[in-house]
C-alpha cells in the first residue's frame, strides 16, 4: 500500500482494520502515518502491535500519544522501548504512568532517565 493511500484514509477505515492487517504493515508505512491517525487508534489495536513496530516509531509520534493510550500499554511493550525513546517522553506523560509500570521497568532504563524526571516522578 503506498504511503499516500494510507495517509489519505479516513480514521474510521483505519480504526476498522483487523489487527492482523495492521500488524503486517511494514515499519515504513506505520512511521509515515500522520499523528492524528495514530492518536485516533483504539487502545486494542495499539496494544496488539508487535514490539518491533512500536520501537521503530519516531519519537515525535510516541510523544504525541495521549496519556490514556500510553498508560494502557502492556508492561512488556513499555519495558522493551529503547532508552532514547523513554528519556524523550515529556514529563507529563511519565508522571501519568501508573506506579506498577514504573516499578516494572528495568533498572538500566530508570538509571538512564534524567534526574529531573526521576525527581518529578517520585514526587508525583
Amino acid at each position: 500500500m503506498p504511503q499516500a493511500l494510507l495517509v489519505a484514509m479516513p480514521q474510521a477505515l483505519l480504526v476498522a482494520m483487523p489487527q492482523a492487517l495492521l500488524v503486517a504493515m511494514p515499519q515504513a508505512l506505520l512511521v509515515a502515518m500522520p499523528q492524528a491517525l495514530l492518536v485516533a487508534m483504539p487502545q486494542a489495536l495499539l496494544v496488539a502491535m508487535p514490539q518491533a513496530l512500536l520501537v521503530a516509531m519516531p519519537q515525535a509520534l510516541l510523544v504525541a500519544m495521549p496519556q490514556a493510550l500510553l498508560v494502557a500499554m502492556p508492561q512488556a511493550l513499555l519495558v522493551a522501548m529503547p532508552q532514547a525513546l523513554l528519556v524523550a517522553m515529556p514529563q507529563a506523560l511519565l508522571v501519568a504512568m501508573p506506579q506498577a509500570l514504573l516499578v516494572a521497568m528495568p533498572q538500566a532504563l530508570l538509571v538512564a532517565m534524567p534526574q529531573a524526571l526521576l525527581h518529578i516522578t517520585a514526587i508525583g
